[in-house]
């Protein structure tokens, strides 16, 4: 069995009208729920997806996590994601 952590947002607004410069969570609370879920579970198979442009050094592109990069390729970028760690941990 694979379970799947998806994290949060992050810090995608630095205020409402301003798309903050790095968007990677202050408090990854996915991660540390699949850090933990591994150290309890150690017969199943943990995954923890970030979103895109988040754990990138700071002065990346902020449009990146605005929903204006929101698009088809984008979507199926991620939704591939779990069909293939499945595919991974059956193998």
């Amino acid at each position: 069995m694979l379970t799947l952590y998806l994290e949060g947002d992050g810090r995608a607004w630095a205020s409402r009208y301003r798309l903050s410069s790095d968007p990677t969570p202050v408090n990854p609370l996915a991660l540390r729920l699949a850090a933990v879920d591994v150290d309890l579970n150690k017969q199943q198979s943990v995954a923890w997806l970030g979103r895109a442009c988040q754990y990138q050094p700071v002065g990346g592109d902020p449009a990146c996590v605005s929903m204006i990069t929101i698009n088809s390729t984008s979507i199926s970028t991620i939704s591939d994601k779990p069909q293939k760690l499945k595919w991974l941990e059956s193998s």
